[in-house]
């Protein structure tokens, strides 16, 4: 069994097809862990459910966005602001597909999960955590939200006098949420001391990164804009 780890997807099933495809994912015997942010942005966030629904060792993290999606199918409640986020298209979807009331796409984000220990104590979680606090700890808005862990290894990356002890005693962290292409001037994966983001700008101008979690090797779609060259994101 492989390991991947799957960057935030935002509705580009066009993109998640490509990475499965140049990885060669083994939809029976490999596992993937998704690092959140399923869906909003892009048109197919229901197709990239249901492809995820495929795939017998699935780990689902919670991003914000699938949070919001789970409001609208599990709780009934729609938030306006949540269309300028990229919600509207994840409307548009569950009404096309028509799976707005399918319960195994309910059950979906009711058993994402906010963060990830495996085997070799490697965490993995949507946008971060506290390091001087226990990981159990945490609030939701902590790990599927809050920018201040990946501040951090920026700021302790180039001063060591910011580093601090992590209580958790992590070997790795995976995350997503942050988009390096906003602040790096390639779009691959990025490593800060012992944390890789593999938010690579899918929701936007960059590309949907796949990474082995054992090798670090990793493919990529093709940036994804060019994938749906007719929508308006």
């Amino acid at each position: 069994m492989r390991t991947f780890v799957l960057g935030d997807v935002h509705g580009a099933h066009r993109a998640l097809l490509q990475v499965f495809e140049r990885s060669g994912f083994d939809y029976e015997n490999d596992r993937l862990i998704s690092i959140g942010d399923i869906v909003d942005g892009w048109p197919d966030s229901a197709d990239c459910v249901e492809e995820l629904l495929k795939i017998k060792n699935l780990i689902a993290i919670r991003g914000n966005h699938d949070e919001w999606a789970m409001d609208m199918l599990v709780r009934m409640q729609i938030h306006e602001w949540w269309f300028e986020f990229g919600g509207k298209a994840t409307y548009d979807s569950y009404l096309r597909s028509g799976k707005m009331n399918d319960p195994r796409h309910r059950d979906f984000f009711v058993n994402q999960v906010d963060y990830h220990v495996d085997e070799k104590n490697r965490l993995f979680v949507h946008a971060g955590y506290n390091l001087q606090q226990p990981i159990v700890t945490h609030e939701r808005q902590q790990l599927n939200l809050a920018r201040s862990y990946w501040n951090y290894l920026k700021k302790a990356t180039v001063d060591p006098a910011y580093l601090v002890e992590d209580r958790n005693g992590f070997t790795e962290v995976f995350i997503g949420h942050t988009q390096t292409i906003r602040e790096f001037k390639h779009d691959q994966p990025v490593q800060l001391l012992n944390c890789w983001n593999v938010d690579q700008g899918a929701k936007t101008l960059g590309r949907l990164t796949m990474m082995d979690v054992e090798t670090k090797a990793f493919v990529q779609s093709d940036p994804v804009f060019m994938l749906y060259p007719d929508f308006d994101f």
